[in-house]
């Protein structure tokens, strides 16, 4: 049990920081504990996908942040998109996708 917890936890560092590989703990889990593998497979693939589901949200929270839109705004005043919807706007497409 406190090998899964440990691939979990591993997993979910290695989903943040890069230099952490899950792949060497697995195999040193595997040889030298009584764990299946396929548990602590699936551990550590639940804290990788957590760490990124965290590290996503902060980011998508961190480009949503009023302080981060005034100081791009503020930096790049002219590189404003309009939304494609907006009137007056035309919105083409590729002709292999059938419209225009």
């Amino acid at each position: 049990m406190i090998a899964v917890l440990g691939a979990a936890l591993v997993g979910f560092l290695s989903a943040l920081l890069p230099f952490t590989p899950a792949e060497p703990y697995l195999i040193a889990a595997v040889t030298t504990t009584s764990a299946p593998a396929v548990a602590l497979g699936m551990a550590a693939a639940a804290g990788q996908t957590a760490g990124k589901i965290v590290m996503f949200l902060a980011v998508r929270g961190a480009i949503r942040s009023p302080w981060l839109q005034h100081r791009l705004n503020r930096i790049l005043p002219t590189a404003r998109v309009a939304s494609p919807h907006a009137p007056g706007q035309h919105v083409y497409t590729s002709p292999a996708r059938g419209s225009a």
